[in-house]
Order: C-alpha cells, then sequence, then structure tokens
C-alpha cells in the first residue's frame, strides 16, 4: 500500500518520505510541492494547470473532479499547505498541527508515530466500540483528525493554524428529488450508472470479492457479461467450523457466470500477529484478519484489480417499517412520551432476553426525539452494551453531540440522505479503508463502483417510496419466503441470475465470536490481566475494568447469539494491541 507523508516543522518541509506503490501524485517545481493519491477518470489536465486551478477556484475544480483522491499541497511562497479528499472518502488523509508543526498522512499511524505525546481520543473511542465505526473528523487518537471527505482546508504554516474549512460537494440532504423519470426510467437509469462506474475502474485483469450476495453477484454479472471481462476471477472466502458460510451461493453465481473461482480457507486457530494487522489499514476492524490472509492466499498476481461491494444503501434503504413510520410522524409530543413510558414499564416485565424484544425496547427508549432514535437505531449503536449512555455521562454527551450535527426535517428522502451522508463519513468510510487498505498494501489495486460520485448523487434524487419498496424473496440461508429490499437493484438486474441468487435477502456470514474465541483469545489470556489501557484515562471514564473482566471470563466460550459483546471486545482487544504497539499511557 502506498503511504505519502509530509512534515512542516518552523514552516519548512524537514522530513519528506515517498514509498513506492500505485496512484501516487508527486509533483515538485519552485513554487508547489503536491503530494498523495489519486486515480482520476475524466482528467487530462497538466498537474501545474490542477495546481492553479485548485489554488484560484478550489470549491469548483474540486467539486467538477471525477476521481477518487487525498492530496496536500504545499505553497512555498505563501507558506499555505491546502488539504483536500475525493467526494466519497475513498482515499484516506490524515494530519495534526502541534506547535510549531504540521504533519499530514494516508496513514494515521505514520502520524501517530511523529506525535512527541500519545493519547487515546475518547470520542474516537466511543465509536469505536459502540457504533464499532469512527466518525469523520475524529480518529482514535487526540488531536489527530482526518479531512472530512469532500472537503478542502487551508492551513497558514507560519502560524500552524487552519485558516478556513469548505465542503465543496453538495449535501445529499440538499439534493431535490426527481419527479420527472418513471420508475422504468430510474430502474433503467440505476442500471445504466452501475455499469458505467463498473466500466471506468475496470482494468486488463479483475477480480470480484465474491459472497453470493446480490451486491458482489451483480458486480460480477456487470464485469463478466456487460463489460465483456473474459477472464474475471471470484475471489471468495470460508471460515472453518463456522456455522454460517455462503460459498454455496458464491459458487452457484460462479458456475452461472462460467467465471473461474477461487476459495481460501481461513482457519482461526492458528496464530495471527496482531501488532502487524492494526499496521495493515487506518481502521481496525477484525475484517483486516480475513483481508490479509485472503490477499496473502490468492494465486492472483499484483497486476488484478480487486472488485469489492460497498455499501449500496443510498439506492436501498434499510430502514424497517416501523421506522419508516417514527421517522416520519415521530414529534415530541404527549402521545410519543406515553409510549415512551408504557412501553419501557411493559419491558421491565417482559425483559430483554430476546433481539426482537431488544430492538423494540431500544425504539421505545428514543420514540420521542428524532435524532435519538436515528443514532440508536439506525447506526451501529449497542442499546444494551455493558457500558451505554445510561451510567457514562462521556457516552451520552457523544450521543448529543452527533444528534446537534443532523438537520432532520418530515420529509422521508431527506432524512435517509441526511443518514447517508453521515453514514458515509463513518461506517463507509472506514469500511472502505479497511477493505482498500488491506488490498493495497500487497501491491493489489482495489476499486468500490457502488460508491461513485455519480451513483451516490443520482441515488440521493430517487423518491424515497421507490427506493425502499421491497419485493418477494427468499431467506439469506434456507428457503424461506420473505419480502427483501434492495428493490431497484433486483429490478435492474433480474433474468440474468436465478431468482435465489438475485432475490437472496442479505446474509452476512456471522463469525466474529469465532475470531475472539480463536485468533483473540491467546492474547486476551496472556495480556488482559494487566491491561495496556489501563494507564490512559479512557480506562477510568469509560470503565473498560467491565470489558476487561467480562472478556476473561468468557474467554473461548463465545457463541453466534453474543454478536454485539463480541464485536466491542474485538474492538477492545485492538484498542489494547495498539497501545502496547505505540506506547500510548495517557
Amino acid at each position: 500500500m502506498k503511504k505519502f507523508n509530509t512534515l512542516i516543522t518552523n514552516n519548512k518541509i524537514s522530513s519528506f518520505e515517498r514509498k513506492d506503490g500505485i496512484f501516487e501524485i508527486f509533483y515538485e517545481d519552485e513554487n508547489y510541492l503536491l503530494n498523495g493519491e489519486s486515480r482520476f477518470f475524466d482528467s487530462t489536465k497538466k498537474i501545474a494547470t490542477l495546481i492553479n486551478q485548485i489554488i484560484e477556484n478550489p470549491t469548483s475544480t474540486l467539486n467538477k473532479i471525477d476521481g477518487e483522491f487525498a492530496f496536500s499541497i504545499f505553497l512555498k511562497k505563501s507558506h499555505k499547505l491546502l488539504l483536500a479528499r475525493d467526494h466519497v472518502g475513498f482515499r484516506n488523509l490524515y494530519y495534526f498541527i502541534e506547535d510549531n508543526k504540521i504533519a499530514v498522512s494516508s496513514n494515521v499511524y505514520d502520524l501517530l508515530s511523529k506525535k512527541t505525546v500519545r493519547a487515546f481520543d475518547i470520542n474516537g473511542v466511543i465509536d469505536f466500540l459502540f457504533y464499532e465505526y469512527i466518525n469523520d473528523p475524529s480518529t482514535l487518537f487526540k488531536n489527530i483528525f482526518t479531512v472530512e471527505r469532500g472537503t478542502f482546508i487551508r492551513i497558514c504554516t507560519k502560524k500552524s493554524k487552519i485558516i478556513d474549512k469548505v465542503m465543496f460537494r453538495k449535501k445529499l440532504s440538499d439534493i431535490a428529488e426527481n419527479k420527472f423519470l418513471s420508475e422504468k426510467e430510474i430502474i433503467k437509469n440505476v442500471y445504466d450508472k452501475i455499469i458505467k462506474a463498473h466500466s471506468k475502474r475496470q482494468s486488463e485483469k479483475n477480480a470480484v470479492l465474491l459472497s453470493g450476495g446480490v451486491d458482489s453477484s451483480i458486480m460480477a454479472l456487470a464485469l463478466s457479461q456487460d463489460l465483456g471481462d473474459q477472464n474475471l476471477v471470484g475471489l471468495s472466502f470460508d471460515t472453518v467450523n463456522a456455522e454460517q458460510s455462503e460459498i454455496y451461493y458464491a459458487k452457484m453465481v460462479s458456475k452461472k457466470l462460467g467465471i473461474r473461482h477461487e476459495i481460501v480457507q481461513f482457519d482461526p486457530t492458528k496464530s495471527v500477529n496482531l501488532f502487524d494487522i492494526v499496521d495493515n489499514s487506518n481502521v481496525p476492524y477484525i475484517g483486516n484478519i480475513v483481508m490479509s490472509e485472503l490477499m496473502t492466499q490468492s494465486t492472483l498476481d499484483n497486476d488484478y484489480n480487486i472488485f469489492a461491494g460497498q455499501d449500496t444503501r443510498i439506492l436501498t434503504p434499510a430502514w424497517y417499517k416501523i421506522d419508516c413510520f417514527n421517522m416520519r410522524y415521530m414529534n415530541n409530543n404527549v402521545l410519543n412520551i406515553f409510549i415512551k413510558n408504557f412501553g419501557l414499564a411493559a419491558f421491565t416485565i417482559l425483559g430483554y432476553n430476546s433481539k426482537w424484544k431488544q430492538k423494540v425496547a431500544s425504539r421505545m427508549h428514543s420514540v420521542n426525539d428524532k435524532r435519538e432514535y436515528m443514532l440508536k437505531n439506525l447506526f451501529h449503536y449497542h442499546p444494551f452494551a455493558d457500558i451505554n449512555d445510561k451510567n457514562n455521562v462521556f457516552i451520552s454527551k457523544n450521543v448529543k453531540s452527533k444528534m446537534s450535527q443532523l438537520e432532520l426535517n418530515d420529509n422521508l428522502l431527506s432524512m435517509h440522505n441526511e443518514y447517508t451522508d453521515m453514514s458515509i463519513g463513518w461506517q463507509h468510510n472506514d469500511d472502505i479503508a479497511y477493505m482498500s487498505n488491506s488490498i493495497e498494501r500487497r501491491g493489489f489495486k482495489s476499486s468500490m463502483p457502488f460508491m461513485d460520485n455519480s451513483l451516490v448523487n443520482f441515488g440521493a434524487s430517487i423518491s424515497f417510496n421507490i427506493k425502499s419498496k421491497t419485493t418477494k424473496g427468499k431467506s439469506g440461508y434456507g428457503n424461506k419466503s420473505k419480502k427483501v429490499n434492495k428493490y431497484l437493484l433486483r429490478e435492474a438486474f433480474k433474468d440474468r441470475l436465478p431468482n435465489e441468487l438475485i432475490f437472496r435477502d442479505k446474509a452476512v456470514a456471522i463469525v466474529n465470536h469465532i475470531f475472539l474465541n480463536e485468533v483473540m483469545g491467546d492474547y486476551i489470556r496472556k495480556n488482559f490481566a494487566s491491561p495496556a489501557l489501563k494507564t490512559c484515562d479512557i480506562y477510568e471514564k469509560l470503565d473498560l475494568k467491565i470489558l476487561y473482566e467480562k472478556a476473561m471470563i468468557k474467554n473461548g466460550a463465545w457463541g453466534l447469539k453474543d454478536y454485539h459483546e463480541a464485536s466491542e471486545l474485538h474492538n477492545l482487544v485492538i484498542l489494547d494491541v495498539i497501545a502496547r504497539k505505540y506506547n500510548i499511557v495517557n
């Protein structure tokens, strides 16, 4: 994986590092130093011309670029540092400003190693533990920030101060509903834009991370049949002794399309170097372990471009009907307060001993506030975690801070677009980072066509009533008939694959408990009696002693039903590893 770093001390570039890899921009003359990563799909401009246009009119110039980029431009004569990141946030860009030192990097751990004082950021840690992802511009580390997607920052290097910070992209909630296209025309446009997004990313050699779900199946279909890739490879992994597996469906897709299919078996009982894993990606997600193994064991050479089907929810809302009803009609009135109190009283008697009870009870807790409802029920919040906002002031402040960022009204399309905007800068960007970083670290290219800016913006314009439609399908595992979402995707590509594939419900093979029992279990046994986080202030503030004790007591005995708890403890292990590796004691 290519990394770039720029360090400015006392207004001079005192250290510059360049590592070979893909997509690097590097340009220097008497006026400018440009450093970064990019893949432009429509630009034929010379670098010097592009730099001048960005300096003269950054908002307009950057907004017109169709591509994936993250870069810094140092203006030698005016002592300014310009930072910019693409619309969707496919490329990573981090920075910190300390006294007379400014550091910029595509890798957050490179920045951490340059800091004199290293400490965890409590909001980044709360996001990581209890939402599973970190909301931009926060990172796990105090005073290290990410440049938010579609944002341009100008820094005065003489004063070590941010001059301005401008979002050049259009907010999704500001995109008007397209009322001129019929449903049939919308479906045709979805198809065309998906094919175009694949086409402009297509290389001579391509592979698809093939799960057997509808997203990855459509990628394989688009590349092999619509774009004529005769040598496409499907790449899948399977976890040994997992209770759930999608390999059956992945095999069915590859057989139907006639593409070569590689399956990598991952054995979670084998030792994994967790200290190395955290450096594989800017996001220390458990999936890095799988991706590292998949890329290492694959027989593909480094000329391959790996396609990953990251989230399509701008086109396919995953809200339940009760969520749509509540978000549309919820107001802070007497009826909602009555429903909340009555519901909570009922659950005090019934208990919370099943998933559906927990989901309903969580909605009852926040039924009188749209923003709280969205954050606690539509994101990855863990409402029944051992440590949550019921008894922790820091988590409560974290939630309230995020609530203040949301601008919600009574229009479902606008609210869903606002939700998606935050999701992209939160879960989606982290998913992109862990996936692309893990792939590119091993010399491959990576592509995620569903996050194409044109496709995302078009999705934001589609009527909520159309894109939230459900259709008759089947359960993710088995043949049980049920209503399934992703209506537009399924309609755009139906009759091209068997119905049991194209109309199959989303099904993620849950294996996080296995990783916790096996891959991480040995680390817990060896290290959790003396927590590395104990010297950090987050240990007391978040009462992490509870999680450490639970990890030790239940070590090796986690099951399929323990998804949320296992996710929290995965991330606790990763935080402990980072603290030990980078000697974080504050």
